[in-house]
């Protein structure tokens, strides 16, 4: 059951511990999606969303098996084409893949159809951009050249090991041999699990030979295994990971002048490498300190449920009478600073894909951005797939603009005349003259007895 949130900074939350038997209606799950972007935006500017961060492939794009033929959609496209101009005033795709736009070196751009200066397309978790001012491919942050020259020496190996008998299919499939800036990413299967698991870890450990010849004390170069790819990518300092997303959408806000701190801001990914994008939203919009305090809090409920309680510290004797007024004190201001946070978080919507088939798999992802959330005060929902999450965008856009560029009006096209002059689409029937919203593909997988109790938006 949902619970109504007490205040409009309050995330709407839901029993993530009650099952029911069907999914509800992609419509019902549409209109709870609008309402978290009502409540996140902002009134009296000209547009009500500042920023429109999301990743690409699961989120708004479908899978597909192959990364080179996901190819965006004309619908997809135009859609999120007529939110971009009328409901943000900054549109950034954050994808791992790599960016593109380079001879021989396709990626992100060639994939994506919607018209150029309505997004900001960027690759290999935000490291790199293009930009529509200048027509160039730019870097967020530079590379080290000692790690570039180590990830130019991993990409000539790998393409080397995939030329060998039996490993050539690997080049076609999923994501295929993919040089990124600063990263490399080689796929073992497809979604379709084309490979048969044997022979994919066959080649995953033919791989980690490659990676431990290269890099034999292992301190150079981590790799992370996804299930289908195998992204290789070099280690800073401590050991610690290089990049991630949240990096990516901090090192934006800084190039871009994207003023995330102000929002209103949305959000929207899929998997846990998505995860970062929100976290660094929450870091720019409430302070580095309120969210390492939030990620303490729910490091203590995990230790709890698990039942591993750790020993606190024990009074040496009662407080004196000024440390009492000091912790008072000090309780009052953390509290002052939290309402303050969640009024901030406030303006933040996070629209995350949860497919049923993903979802009874391993709802973790998805449980732990509902728990920042609610948390924080930002403003959630789950939703059943890619279709979904642009259709609630399209929706937004034609109740805040007043025009679509899928509708007409008794028998009069209602578009958007900018868009028009790039899209030539067939308009669907007047809203009226339908009993339910115009019909978009049916999630697909998983069991809906296994889907807890409204996880797909709140």
């Amino acid at each position: 059951m949902c619970s109504v949130p007490q205040s409009p900074t309050s995330t709407v939350t839901c029993s993530l511990t009650e099952v029911e038997n069907e999914i509800p209606p992609w419509e019902v799950i549409v209109r709870r999606s609008l309402d978290v972007l009502n409540r996140a935006s902002a009134t009296g500017r000209s547009k009500p969303f500042r920023n429109l961060i999301t990743d690409r492939d699961g989120t708004t794009n479908n899978y597909c098996d192959r990364y080179a033929s996901s190819v965006q959609s004309a619908y997809n496209a135009a859609w999120l084409s007529h939110f971009a101009r009328h409901c943000v005033d900054n549109a950034v795709f954050i994808t791992a893949a790599p960016l593109g736009g380079r001879p021989s070196a396709e990626g992100l751009m060639e994939l994506c159809v919607a018209p150029r200066g309505y997004f900001v397309y960027t690759g290999s978790k935000g490291r790199e951009y293009y930009s529509d001012a200048t027509q160039q491919l730019l870097e967020a942050e530079e590379l080290p050249k000692e790690q570039r020259e180590l990830v130019e020496e991993l990409h000539r190996r790998i393409l080397a090991l995939c030329q060998q008998p039996g490993n050539t299919k690997f080049l076609g499939i999923g994501s295929g041999l993919q040089r990124k800036f600063g990263e490399v990413t080689m796929a073992r299967n497809d979604p379709a699990g084309t490979v048969p698991e044997p022979e994919s870890r066959r080649f995953m450990a033919a791989v980690r030979r490659v990676k431990e010849e290269l890099d034999p004390d292992g301190t150079g170069l981590d790799l992370h295994d996804t299930g289908t790819d195998m992204e290789i990518f070099p280690r800073v300092m401590g050991g610690r990971p290089s990049f991630d997303k949240g990096d990516g959408v901090q090192r934006l806000d800084q190039k871009l002048g994207l003023h995330m701190v102000e929002g209103p801001n949305i959000v929207c990914g899929d998997t846990g490498s998505d995860l970062p994008m929100v976290l660094a939203a929450l870091r720019l919009m409430c302070g580095d300190k309120m969210v390492e305090r939030w990620q303490e809090r729910l490091r203590q409920e995990e230790t709890e449920q698990t039942g591993e309680q750790e020993e606190e510290p024990g009074d040496d004797g009662e407080m004196d009478e000024a440390a009492k007024e000091e912790a008072e004190r000090k309780a009052r201001e953390e509290e002052e600073e939290e309402r303050e946070a969640r009024v901030s978080a406030g303006k933040l919507a996070v629209l995350f894909v949860a497919s049923p088939e993903s979802y009874s798999k391993s709802p973790k992802v998805a449980d732990q951005v509902r728990k920042w959330c609610d948390l924080s005060g930002a403003h959630c929902a789950l939703l059943p797939s890619p279709d979904v999450l642009v259709y609630t965008l399209a929706k937004f856009a034609e109740e805040r603009s007043g025009s679509s560029v899928t509708t007409c009006h008794h028998g009069e096209p209602v578009g958007d005349p900018d868009l028009e002059r790039d899209w030539t689409l067939t308009s669907l029937p007047h809203r009226d003259s339908v009993t339910s919203l115009p019909e978009l593909p049916e999630p697909s997988g998983g069991s809906p007895s296994l889907i807890p109790s409204k996880a797909w938006a709140p």
